[in-house]
């Protein structure tokens, strides 16, 4: 086991294994399932925590970036056979898992549409935005149903039903088009970045799910920035710091450490400087600064 089990996970689905009772025993009289939705590391990775580097030795892109930007496992815990515990796990492989799967690190796609880490959101410029659905797991149970179902959900994904015996996923709750993306629409990607809760309400009385969709419009979106404002503040203090930064490189005769630890330095005083606030631009700067980084 990992030192630190908290921060550690494995992408390995199990189906119906025997936990091992370390002190004391399982109560008789125990009964029931206990469900728990937790984030797994990403394609490119098999779990917790994000290794320094991918099995081929270049730098890994999710290192040091936050644990719960992972895809989604369920881990079900069956206690229904007297004196035992059975767990099974199941991988939650939302329609945008398939296409990060598709253009992981190591694939001709990945350099074009691949998706990274990006603080707490996995985002890929071309496809858009990871539905992860890693956070919380939601009962529901409407007017016609016979028995309870179960949501996967996530506060930058619209939730998904998931089969309680199978832990796959059955359907998504609403139509594409009831979901308004986070993002202005001129942006055409694939996977919206849908904005949500990722713990809805569900009302017991009235059998009605409550949960909210929010956005900004495009002239709020656009207002706390200028595109390319940054650049206007000081042009020229700004082309000759990256002058000077590049005479560095090429008088001295640095090492791969030393050059990544003065471009490091560089762009956050870059950043320091001239990129806004919690604005879109510094989004997309962070975009920009893994890239560099790589």
């Amino acid at each position: 086991m990992s030192p630190r089990p908290l921060l550690a996970a494995s992408r390995k689905e199990l189906n119906q294994i025997s936990l091992e009772v370390k002190e004391g025993a399982v109560p008789p009289d125990l009964q029931g399932f206990v469900f728990v939705n937790s984030a797994v590391g990403t394609v490119n990775t098999n779990g917790l925590p994000y290794e320094r580097y991918y099995a081929d030795g270049t730098l890994a892109q999710e290192y040091s970036t936050p644990i719960i930007n992972g895809d989604g496992l369920i881990l079900k815990f069956d206690f229904t056979k007297k004196g035992q515990v059975l767990l099974s796990t199941g991988l939650m492989r939302t329609p945008c898992y398939y296409a990060d799967e598709a253009t992981m690190h190591g694939t001709v796609w990945h350099k074009k549409y691949g998706f990274l880490n990006m603080g707490l959101a996995r985002i890929s410029i071309k496809m858009g935005t990871r539905n992860q659905i890693n956070t919380a797991i939601q009962p529901v149970k409407f007017g016609n149903d016979k028995s309870t179902r179960l949501l996967a959900t996530f506060d930058a994904g619209r939730p998904f039903e998931f089969d309680p015996h199978t832990l796959n996923l059955i359907t998504p709750i609403g139509e594409n088009k009831e979901w308004r993306g986070g993002t202005p629409p001129f942006m055409h990607q694939p996977f919206a970045m849908v904005l949500t809760t990722a713990h809805p309400v569900f009302d017991p009385r009235t059998r009605e799910l409550f949960t909210v969709n929010f956005t900004k419009t495009n002239e709020a979106l656009m207002a706390s920035t200028t595109l390319f404002s940054w650049l206007e503040t000081d042009p020229q203090g700004l082309e000759e710091r990256i002058r000077n930064f590049m005479r560095i490189v090429e008088q001295e005769n640095l090492s791969r450490e030393d050059l990544l630890t003065r471009s490091v330095d560089f762009i956050r005083g870059l950043e320091n400087k001239y990129i806004p606030k919690n604005s879109i631009w510094q989004k997309i700067w962070n975009w920009l600064k893994n890239k560099i980084l790589r």
